[in-house]
Formats: structure tokens, sequence, C-alpha cells
């Protein structure tokens, strides 16, 4: 079973479809730029494959630059089309080289993490690191065509599926709650595979994301909301010394958000926690070692000093009494970052001993 959808944006629409076996129907003389973990699932028959290690050393500027010499040496010229394969680092990569090489040349894209089928995939984001600063430089350039085909999740590791469910449920529960029941109705929201269910789930997150990037494709307004537990993720994968994967300190700040005293405490509120720390349960160990790691004093620094924020205030995304999540202004004070600190700390308390 195949299933398809179409996203607006300002330079036209792009196609996503789920199913499985795209990744055989590429072109045979597709320029394609794909992490080499990846290689051994691609159709035999390719002419033109540029590998880009799927990590934070490729997400850079020298990198991009070695990819957009890469494609000149492989013959691509305007109007052709490259084709992207992997996770969320080569995403970002293929986007901003892309959207650079020639001023700017059509791309394609197979994601092959959960995280990038049911989230980064659309949106057309790039995120790339300078200067040792995580995700300073960036822009936008969505690919003209999606494939998700969900034989990549069978290769996927515990982090990896709790990063891609994190990131999952957080764009559900942004949406609203029909969105957000129907996907804790899904039992692909506890494990996913190369299966009918898990590609219907992706297709329902999806759809509900693709209602934030239409109605504010650059992330000035209602978009902003899907930043719902990365403040506090963000800087605690600063603190512990990015020593968790992103979608994990997702979830963890999602678990933060909650319990920060702005928070309001409803029925779906606890569903939502109860469902983060289940997700998280298979990663436990690496999240108790981040944990051990961590520098408070980092974590603080770091919050206070998010790009959200505004000079004086602390910028979160917090859940009201009605369950709709809202940006949330509070003073950029000491006592403040310090109940943030408070919210985490309890956090991590609460996931270990569920």
């Amino acid at each position: 079973m195949k299933s398809s959808l179409s996203v607006s944006s300002s330079t036209g629409e792009y196609e996503i479809l789920i199913g499985k076996g795209l990744v055989n129907t590429l072109p045979t003389d597709s320029v394609v730029l794909v992490d080499p973990n990846i290689t051994k699932f691609l159709p035999q028959e390719l002419e033109h494959v540029i590998e880009v290690p799927g990590n934070e050393e490729s997400k850079t500027l020298l990198g991009c630059e070695k990819v957009i010499l890469n494609m000149r040496e492989n013959g691509v010229r305007r109007g052709h089309a490259v084709t992207a394969i992997g996770g969320g680092a080569i995403q970002d990569v293929a986007t901003l080289s892309t959207s650079l090489y020639m001023r700017g040349v059509d791309w394609n894209y197979v994601p092959t993490t959960l995280m990038s089928m049911a989230d980064s995939c659309i949106g057309g984001k790039s995120s790339i690191n300078a200067g040792g600063i995580k995700n300073l430089v960036g822009n936008f350039h969505p690919p003209r065509k999606i494939l998700i085909d969900p034989i990549f999740i069978e290769t996927l590791p515990p982090e990896a599926i709790t990063s891609g469910l994190s990131e999952a449920v957080k764009i559900c529960f942004a949406r609203g709650p029909e969105a957000f029941s129907q996907y804790l109705a899904s039992p692909a929201s506890i494990s996913p595979g190369n299966n009918e269910e898990t590609a219907l789930l992706i297709h329902h997150v999806l759809s509900s994301k693709k209602w934030f990037v239409e109605i504010d494709e650059f992330d000035k307004n209602e978009r902003q909301l899907l930043n719902f537990g990365h403040s506090f993720g963000h800087a605690w994968e600063a603190a512990c010394g990015f020593s968790v994967q992103h979608g994990i300190a997702v979830s963890v700040g999602m678990l933060a958000a909650l319990n920060h005293p702005r928070s309001a405490n409803t029925e779906a509120m606890l569903k939502l926690k109860s469902y983060c720390q289940q997700i998280v349960q298979p990663v436990l160990p690496q999240i108790q070692l981040a944990t051990e790691s961590t520098d408070w004093d980092v974590f603080r620094a770091a919050l206070g000093s998010d790009k959200k924020n505004s000079s004086d205030q602390l910028r979160l995304i917090l859940p009201n009494s009605n369950s709709e999540l809202e940006i949330v202004e509070i003073p950029l004070l000491p006592e403040q970052l310090i109940l943030a600190t408070t919210a985490i700390q309890l956090a991590l308390k609460e996931i270990s001993n569920d």
C-alpha cells in the first residue's frame, strides 16, 4: 500500500510518497548524496553516488563545500535534480548545498531515520554548524519530491526510534487533541517497523506538520510551537556534552516543560508525560550517563542564551489549561533559570524512577 500527500511552499508544491520499495524506483542516472551506512540499500545500477557521512562534521560550511565540488565533478547542471538519502544531517547538507550550487538546483529526498521520515523531511529548513556553534547557519530550500520507504526503520537502533517518536508525538500534540489522540491510538506509536501501521502513522504525523509548514513556512508564528521541548532539550544537550541524540533530549525537554510552574495540569498533558516516559525507557542507560555528566551551570547559560529568547525575556513553549501550546515570555532572570533547571532535574528523576 502506498500513500501520498503534497505540501505547498513559496517555490511550489512538493510531493511526498510513502510505501515499501520506493528506494528502488530511483533513475539509474541520478546523482545521489548518501550516508555510507545506507549505500548497501541502494540499487546497484546507480551511476553517480557521492558518500556524505551523516554526522556533525559534514554539517559544516566546509562539508557543504565538499559536496558542492563533488556535484560539479559528477556533472550536475542547472535543470538537474540531486537525490539525498540519509537522516537529518544529510538532509541539512543537501538543503544548503543544492540551494547554493549554481544559484540553486532541485533535489529529492529519501529519509532513512524515523525522525527524518516523520518530521524533518518537510518544511525545507537547513541547519548547519559554523565556528563550533551548532545550527548557526541555515536557509529554506524544500525538496521537489520525498520518497519515504519504511524498510530503513529495520536498521535503526533504539535511540533512533526514541528520537523519531519524540518528534512525532510533539507534532501531533502541537496540532491539537484530535491529532494527538489519533497518534496515541496507533500501535506504531510504541513499536514502529517496516509495516503498514507505521506507514499510516507517518502519513498522519506529516499531515499534522503540513498544517504548520503551509500556514507559516518561514517559522515566524504558528510553526514556532513545534519548538516545544527544544529550549530545554538544546540546553541539556550542551550541558551533557551532546552525549544523547537530539530527539531523546526533546523528550526530556517536553517532560521538563510539563514540569514548569507555568504549565497547566490537564489530562492530555498527563497522557503526554506518560508516553514520553515510556518511549525513553529503552535508552535509560544513556540518559542516566548523560545526567551524571551534566554541568548545570552550562545548562542555565545555554538556556539563557537560546536563540528563541529576546534580550530580556526567556521564551518557552508551554501548554496552557486548554492543553494548547503557547509561547510564554518570562523575565530572563537567574531565579527563572533556576526554576527551569529544577523542572528538568525533576523530569530526569521521574524517568529513572518510572
